[in-house]
């Protein structure tokens, strides 16, 4: 696969982990910063999130069914402590993440839909993945009419 396919084929999860690095600096050089993010509320205001799953938590104080929502095999060390990213990440999600980080400063709005190594490399911008289904087929609703019993009605008197 070239490289320019591979990027056509990004991943929103893959875009967030990519800049966890950059985003827990920012977190580092502004210490209120690490708090919101670990909040339900914040996240959910920012990110689009759901308010049970703040964008980062320290490892230990996951709620065990929870744990499965969080990347573990991709920890952060934030203030010494294994710090894990939200894994819940959807592709309407995209304008919410990229405008986080055109915020703060950890990218630029016109470059907000790169990967960090790819930007200063100049290569051209990521676009979001569609979703499909393993076929490969684009998820679609067909019409709004519902199959069923709509013709049963005038079969049985």
């Amino acid at each position: 696969m070239k490289k320019a396919d591979q990027m056509e084929q990004v991943r929103i999860g893959e875009f967030v982990r990519s800049y966890g690095n950059a985003i827990f600096q920012y977190c580092q050089d502004h210490p209120d910063e690490l708090p919101r993010l670990m909040d339900g509320t914040y996240s959910n205001r920012v990110f689009r999130l759901n308010k049970r799953r703040p964008f980062c938590l320290e490892e230990t104080k996951i709620p065990s069914e929870e744990r499965k929502r969080y990347w573990t095999r991709y920890p952060f060390i934030v203030n010494g402590k294994r710090t894990l990213i939200c894994s819940q990440w959807f592709d309407w999600q995209w304008d919410a993440f990229c405008d986080y980080l055109a915020s703060k400063g950890i990218t630029t709005q016109e470059a907000h839909a790169k990967f960090p190594t790819l930007a200063d490399a100049g290569e051209s911008a990521p676009t979001p993945r569609k979703s499909s289904n393993r076929s490969g087929v684009e998820k679609h609703r067909y019409g709004s009419r519902a199959i069923g019993n709509e013709g049963i009605a005038s079969v049985v008197r």
